[in-house]
């Protein structure tokens, strides 16, 4: 039975890693699940405007997909395509990726994956070249999804999934989060080579955050944080270093908690592998969290920018988002950066 899987990239920011479907290529892989990842973005960024942050400005003709899609999909010979829907404003292209590809190849399974159609997941169904939503986490819910096409089972009832059955819509039950601890460092070797050269790749130490800010998804979509193993985190950084020549620019998650262990340990592993962080690299935290130990261990590495959410300084306005904390925390975590000539962006 034929269980290859090609995972789609749809266009949005033209040299943004695609972590998310990377991740899960990965994984598949590492069960034993050929799975092809194809980075559309990459075909055909030179043709099309895109903003100070890399982000495609124009709206891209469909027919400009065919061709692509079409060679691939005649090179990997997928029983399922899966397309990253991450945010909302992929989501068109996203549509006419697997319209496409049921059009070039009728029997195929489609999936759709990602924030927007998790919780669009009856309204993204109303498409009806798009068979199977996948609700928050992706790896375990689609090994299981191509465990069942390789079994010739029924669809039906995969947890995790969203699914159309006789016309109704079918909300299964949601999959409990998966151990984070069974993820393999990216296979950057998915991609091709001048795209991860010239990609803007974060890593990422956590799934999920601490924090409940009412403004964020993150909180409905991961619940509460897990971490990576930080030689996983390591490893990608030094692949990218000794086999591309390039380098991570930061990490890209919520937030790194900067009074909590997993991130010493991550920072003292970055030290200790004597890894380039390169002038721009950041991350991201929150302001209440800087510590003067904290600081002194990210300049020990070179890491001289931060970013954080302070959003507002008006307490009510905190106190609505449920930011948890206030303005003198705020300005404090300012003073500190300022003082250790810390660079600050703050949100």
């Amino acid at each position: 039975m034929n269980t290859r899987c090609l995972l789609i990239s749809p266009p949005g920011e033209s040299n943004v890693f695609p972590r998310g479907i990377m991740e899960i290529a990965t994984f598949l892989n590492s069960r034993g699940c050929h799975t092809r990842v194809l980075p559309l973005v990459h075909y055909y960024r030179e043709d099309y405007h895109t903003d100070e942050c890399g982000y495609v400005t124009e709206s891209i003709p469909a027919e400009v997909f065919r061709d692509i899609l079409a060679a691939e999909i005649r090179s990997v010979n997928p029983a399922v395509v899966g397309v990253s829907a991450m945010y909302t404003s992929d989501f068109p292209h996203c549509v006419e990726i697997v319209r496409i590809c049921k059009q070039i190849a009728p029997d195929i399974i489609t999936v759709m994956g990602g924030q927007h159609v998790t919780f669009r997941d009856a309204e993204s169904l109303e498409i009806p070249e798009l068979d199977v939503v996948v609700r928050g986490e992706g790896e375990w819910t689609l090994l299981d999804i191509i465990s069942t096409v390789q079994a010739g089972g029924n669809l039906q009832s995969i947890p995790g999934t969203t699914v159309r059955t006789n016309g109704e819509i079918r909300r299964n039950p949601s999959r409990p989060f998966g151990d984070l601890s069974e993820s393999l460092p990216v296979d950057f070797a998915l991609l091709p080579e001048a795209y991860v050269k010239n990609a803007s790749i974060n890593g990422i130490l956590h799934r999920g955050c601490a924090f409940h800010c009412n403004y964020c998804v993150e909180k409905k979509f991961w619940r509460h944080p897990r971490a990576y193993p930080v030689e996983k985190v390591v490893a990608e950084m030094r692949t990218l270093e000794t086999e591309y020549g390039t380098q991570m620019i930061g990490f890209e998650e919520s937030m790194l908690d900067m009074r909590h262990k997993p991130f010493f340990r991550l920072m003292s592993a970055i030290k200790e592998a004597k890894l380039t962080i390169p002038r721009d690299f950041s991350l991201t935290t929150r302001i209440d969290t800087v510590t003067d130990e904290g600081i002194r261990i990210l300049k020990e590495i070179g890491v001289y920018i931060l970013c954080a959410g302070i959003e507002n300084f008006s307490p009510q306005v905190l106190k609505m988002m449920n930011k948890k904390q206030d303005r003198q925390a705020i300005a404090a975590g300012c003073r500190k950066l300022r003082d250790n000539n810390i660079w600050l962006n703050a949100y």
